[in-house]
């Protein structure tokens, strides 16, 4: 996403982000080189490692009768603010989807801009659009991606 220039490629950038959004992404400084590759964190464990008991203990949470606990550490998870801010949006059914911005009236069409195929609520755009489909492959190559059934916020 970055040049060898260490600045933003727009191009590269522009075919997976909206035209507003890319806005804001070019308006931030691109990461710095010298602070290494990105790396997958899992944030339930404090070394970052995965471990199959803090993954049965959030899938325990998830399953219970009320998600407090689970919040609770998304809320503690160590990373930049605005992340967990954007899931605890998605997951309360808060995104401005063209879904929501039609059913607040500041549109006339829930159509998804990027595939012009279906309705964009959250679940079209984190699963069932072709574009979320080839972001999630390119973030996670070596993933298998089986097609969940269970809704988003699940």
């Amino acid at each position: 996403m970055v040049t060898a220039e260490g600045e933003w490629n727009v191009p590269l950038i522009a075919q997976f982000l909206p035209a507003d959004s890319l806005l804001q992404v070019v308006g931030m400084p691109p990461p710095k080189e010298d602070l290494g590759e990105d790396t997958f964190v899992w944030g339930l464990e404090p070394k970052g490692c995965f471990s199959l008991k803090s993954a049965y203990q959030l899938a325990a949470d998830i399953d219970g009768e009320d998600g407090r606990t689970s919040w609770r550490k998304l809320w503690r998870w160590p990373d930049p603010s605005r992340v967990r801010n954007f899931l605890w949006i998605a997951a309360h059914g808060a995104l401005l989807t063209n879904e929501e911005r039609r059913r607040r009236h500041l549109t006339a069409t829930s159509i998804c801009a990027r595939c012009k195929a279906d309705s964009e609520d959250a679940e079209h755009v984190f699963r069932l659009c072709p574009f979320a489909n080839q972001v999630w492959e390119l973030a996670l190559p070596q993933a298998a991606h089986p097609h969940d059934t269970r809704p988003f916020k699940d």
